[in-house]
């Protein structure tokens, strides 16, 4: 750790104490605006995860006495908060996997992004190209974008304007469930899809 240089962490690892999630990562460094940190609004500098693996595994945590399909959440919807202000994060040759409940397993290989966010009011960009892998096969994806909110709404679709490009090509549906369960959404979906969309947020 310096002051001209940054932050500099060689073979990090971290497993939580329910061996649900596991992270490797061959070297992180960043650099930080330190008095940004101390501020409680934290900014980083280029910032480069060299060769991230992330293996989750999920568990089943709906309560006993709650019905598969119904929800005890009555929580409103709100713009959400995020905990780091301006990042511009790059990953390199990254691998995610993800193991559902059921046995089921998607892995994300070979995956390159650059995330370039700002705070509202200026432009975010981001690019992530990767290789879905699953039982039925691998497919790729390919997605890029630009997305500035308005200072005033925060981080909401209100009053903002970009743009997003997505080439999916002959990607299983079924893939997909894993990724919806970390969210909580109990989705099933089946067959293939390919598509190239180039989209306008305005």
């Amino acid at each position: 750790m310096s002051g001209w240089e940054g932050i500099s962490i060689p073979d990090f690892r971290f497993n939580d104490s329910a061996a649900a999630t596991s992270v490797k990562i061959k070297q992180i460094t960043t650099k930080p605006r330190y008095l940004s940190i101390l501020m409680g609004n934290p900014a980083f500098g280029k910032t480069i995860l060299e060769e991230p693996e992330i293996e989750i595994n999920l568990r089943d945590t709906r309560p006993e006495n709650v019905p598969e399909g119904k929800t005890t959440s009555t929580k409103k919807t709100t713009a959400p908060l995020l905990p780091v202000n301006e990042i511009n994060l790059l990953v390199n040759n990254g691998n995610l996997k993800v193991k559902a409940d059921d046995g089921r397993a998607v892995e994300l290989s070979q995956l390159n992004s650059h995330l370039n966010l700002r705070s509202p009011g200026r432009e975010t960009s981001f690019e992530l190209d990767t290789n879905v892998i699953d039982d039925t096969g691998k497919s790729r994806v390919y997605a890029a974008g630009r997305f500035k909110p308005d200072r005033s709404e925060g981080w909401r679709l209100k009053a903002a304007d970009g743009d997003l490009n997505l080439e999916v090509n002959d990607m299983a549906l079924g893939s997909l469930t894993p990724f919806f369960a970390m969210t909580g959404v109990d989705i099933w979906a089946e067959g293939k899809i390919s598509t190239n969309i180039k989209s306008r947020v305005k």
